[in-house]
């Protein structure tokens, strides 16, 4: 992970495009500094980073935690207040809290998409059973 101490910050949150664009700047940062300095609104600094195996290995280090409210986390907004991380909802995504929403929202979008992976998935399968037929395999073996 390689990381900038002696950059300016930029501004966090960068802005985008549109709602559902990534920044113009995320491109530039996870090619030239992976791990950029950004200013907070409330003017605490942080680490963005912008690549999927940095942001895994620190979300796997337990040195690390979610609670926005530790000793020495930076304060999101700039009046210090926490804003929405400091909700109720928000407190219960620490723990056993976290458990039960991912749950949710796993099965809530497997739910969603599960008749487009069936569409996706059902004409190969019966390629390779029409295949399997064809050449002379007439039982097709399964395995529950």
């Amino acid at each position: 992970m390689s990381h900038d101490n002696g950059g300016s910050a930029r501004a966090c949150p960068l802005s985008a495009p549109g709602a559902l664009e990534a920044p113009v700047e995320w491109a530039e940062l996870r090619a030239a500094c992976p791990v950029a300095p950004v200013a907070l609104p409330s003017g605490d600094r942080a680490a963005l980073l912008t690549r999927y195996a940095d942001v895994k290995q620190v979300l796997s280090d337990p040195r690390c935690t979610r609670r926005l409210d530790a000793e020495g986390a930076a304060r999101i907004p700039a009046d210090g207040s926490g804003g929405v991380f400091s909700s109720s909802m928000a407190e219960s995504l620490n723990g056993a809290g976290r458990q039960r929403w991912r749950r949710m929202v796993v099965l809530d979008v497997l739910l969603r998409r599960l008749p487009g992976l069936e569409l996706a998935v059902a004409p190969g399968a019966l390629r390779r059973v029409e295949g399997l037929v064809a050449g002379g395999l007439c039982e097709v073996p399964v395995r529950w």
